[in-house]
């Protein structure tokens, strides 16, 4: 795996490099082209400036003076020269530079004779090269630092996109794995109904199996369909008595509580609001709450206690139960996910999941602390006035 792995980098590596090397080479090819071009232009200004000026200084020569002193005065570099030429091309006067190899030449004519005009290409050429090897030398450098950065940005996405499909993979093979068991009810006494008895006991109790069967698979694909969806509109936020709401979750589950000879208690202050759905936040404070009195033994106690603190409310679930492992705190999070020893029991390992969906949701979170054997304090943290509207489910 290491070694596929590293020659899938490798190859991501030898594109990126290549892409980059190709689009570096492009533009250093047009920087290139661009100053060359001003260079031209500005010479040919030059050598029409340089012409102007020799003519000048041509027609104002004293009788003291020579073409050559004239020519002199003209010529203000040392990498240009100008040269007065008879008929035949001999030179007649001369000035500056006059050897035109490596040089751009110009000729105008001035009277009965010409006058060639020159400026040197040697500290441009020089330039140029320069230019060329500092873009090579930077175009190697970036070349070789982006593709390292995009090869690891890449790889990076793909971990992530990989981690997503096996996320659906584990989702999908879980969900046929929990509808399996009902549906297997549902046949195994559908056919017991086929046969033909005389005791009654046994069809009730088939019918009865088979109803059992079917509310396990209504509440599985309600929950499914509830971290499923994904409409992205945004949902309209109330502001929710939190003290009121708890208390009416607290009533829905008092006579579960009882029949476990379980103590359930609430701790909110009046006037306690947040900014929400309430549905939403009933669901999670629901979820924590079954899960609670699922997992505490008879005579035990469960606690819900709220409160405000720096705009965020602390919502804290305390149970007296069995506990959670260290190793399985993150993981009661995860969809489908139960402890082996409570693979029997009648949850799907969808409600903690569900609750986390709605705290991120609301631009909060759920977190837990708990000891085997010592129970286990879940605490949701949900800020007063979410600074992003509600959504109904993140992915």
């Amino acid at each position: 795996m290491g070694l596929v792995t590293g020659l899938r980098t490798l190859k991501a590596f030898s594109t990126y490099a290549a892409v980059l090397a190709l689009v570096i080479g492009l533009a250093g090819l047009a920087v290139h082209v661009l100053i060359a071009q001003q260079y031209r232009t500005a010479v040919t200004d030059r050598l029409s400036a340089l012409a102007h000026d020799a003519q000048e200084e041509l027609h104002e020569t004293e009788h003291s003076e020579t073409p050559a002193d004239a020519l002199s005065e003209a010529v203000k570099f040392p990498d240009e020269g100008a040269a007065l030429l008879d008929s035949t091309g001999r030179r007649v006067a001369r000035s500056g530079l006059t050897d035109t190899r490596d040089a751009l030449v110009r000729r105008v004519p001035f009277e009965a004779e010409t006058l060639q005009l020159t400026i040197s290409n040697t500290r441009v050429t020089a330039l140029l090269r320069e230019l060329d090897l500092g873009l090579a030398a930077g175009g190697i450098a970036a070349v070789f630092a982006g593709a390292i950065l995009i090869t690891i940005i890449a790889r990076r996405s793909l971990a992530r996109v990989e981690s997503a499909f096996e996320r659906v993979h584990r989702f999908t093979g879980d969900a046929a794995h929990e509808l399996r068991t009902p549906l297997t009810v549902i046949a195994s006494n559908v056919d017991d109904l086929g046969l033909e008895s005389d005791d009654r006991s046994i069809n009730d109790q088939s019918r009865a199996n088979i109803r059992q069967a079917t509310e396990q698979m209504s509440a599985l694909i309600d929950g499914l369909l509830v971290l499923a969806r994904e409409d992205g509109a945004a949902q309209a936020i109330h502001a929710i008595d939190l003290a009121t709401l708890l208390e009416d979750v607290l009533d829905r589950y008092r006579f579960e509580a009882r029949a476990r000879k379980l103590n359930l208690r609430l701790t909110a202050p009046a006037g306690l609001s947040l900014y929400g759905r309430p549905e939403q936040v009933e669901r999670i404070i629901g979820n924590l709450l079954e899960n609670a009195l699922r997992y505490t033994p008879s005579g035990g106690n469960v606690e819900i206690r709220a409160y405000s603190e720096r705009a965020t409310i602390f919502i804290h679930v305390a149970d007296t139960g069995i506990g959670i492992p260290p190793e399985s705190q993150e993981q009661i999070f995860e969809r489908f996910w139960r402890a082996e020893r409570n693979r029997s029991s009648t949850g799907f390992g969808l409600g903690l999941a569900i609750a986390r969906t709605f705290a991120h949701a609301h631009g909060g979170d759920i977190s837990v602390k708990s000891s085997p054997g010592a129970g286990s304090v879940f605490t949701v943290k949900l800020p007063s006035h979410p600074r992003r509207p509600v959504f109904s489910t993140i992915s």
